[in-house]
């Protein structure tokens, strides 16, 4: 992709939205708002054209491994069922296989018809058509039990959500919008969304190393892959606070081994997985 876009976007702050799209295939895209705030070129988009009620706070981050996270606060605010979203910053052109996004998310309904809805949806023509890949509500949702006090969760109150994206391979640019549609119940979060090739099980055919792993996220097993070991003999797990919660010795194959990881010890959440040199990430989810 080549030149400057431009996206006429309705937000409350500007009425153009002119970026160079950031080319997904050269970072690992991560947010995980410890800064505080947004990453510059994310907007908002209320109802009725207004800024909207998206916010970073600071009383729980993801899996309790951290203190910041994104979140809309339904508890206090009544949408009446209207759509509240923020949009990334303009993204492409996407060249890798098996594109994913993943994040955290936590919800906890406050019961009878108090109830809400978290949407991710993409559009490729700057915001004048959407594609819905993500809608949860209610009870599926919900990663706590009902609760009329103003939620604030838990470390083992998340869950590890992934979204496969594979259909906008190809896309010069697109925008990911996170939407809460309020029905005036409790606060939704999310935090650690990471936009990348997906690293869980796919070969980097240009690499010389590597680490698959399925299924993710698992529930008490981890079946492992890994190449270019160049003698490896140890596989270590951390935890999100890179604390070593598990330690095994391997036997490779000249440079490869294969085998099977139990984790049926390990609480929810999002861990590294290391063998070697090499490194890749996985997730917890009962």
């Amino acid at each position: 992709m080549t030149g400057v876009q431009t996206c006429a976007l309705p937000i409350s702050t500007s009425t153009a939205f002119i970026s160079q799209a950031l080319p997904v295939d050269a970072l690992d895209y991560t947010e995980d708002f410890e800064s505080g705030g947004f990453r510059p070129g994310w907007t908002f988009h209320g109802p009725n054209g207004t800024g909207g009620n998206w916010a970073v706070r600071d009383d729980a981050g993801g899996f309790g491994s951290s203190t910041h996270a994104m979140a809309y606060d339904n508890f206090y605010t009544d949408l009446g069922g209207a759509r509240d979203a923020v949009w990334t910053e303009k993204l492409g052109p996407v060249d890798a296989q098996n594109l994913t996004l993943s994040f955290d998310v936590s919800y906890a309904q406050y019961g009878g018809q108090y109830s809400d809805t978290l949407a991710v949806r993409v559009s490729i023509d700057c915001g004048a058509t959407w594609t819905e890949v993500y809608v949860k509500g209610g009870d599926e949702l919900a990663t706590a039990p009902d609760t009329q006090d103003a939620f604030v969760p838990t470390a083992d109150q998340w869950r590890y959500e992934e979204v496969p994206l594979q259909q906008f391979l190809g896309q010069p640019e697109w925008i990911i919008a996170f939407e809460n549609r309020g029905h005036y119940g409790n606060v939704i979060r999310v935090d650690n969304i990471n936009l990348a090739p997906l690293w869980f099980g796919v070969e980097d055919v240009g690499s010389s190393s590597g680490l698959n792993v399925y299924p993710n996220p698992a529930q008490d097993r981890l079946e492992v892959r890994a190449y270019g070991l160049n003698g490896a003999t140890t596989l270590r797990v951390l935890d999100a606070a890179g604390r070593e919660v598990l330690r095994s010795a391997i036997s490779t194959i000249g440079d490869r081994w294969s085998g099977r990881v139990n984790v049926d010890g390990l609480s929810n959440g999002v861990y590294i997985l290391m063998v070697g040199g090499v490194t890749t990430r996985f997730a917890v989810q009962r």
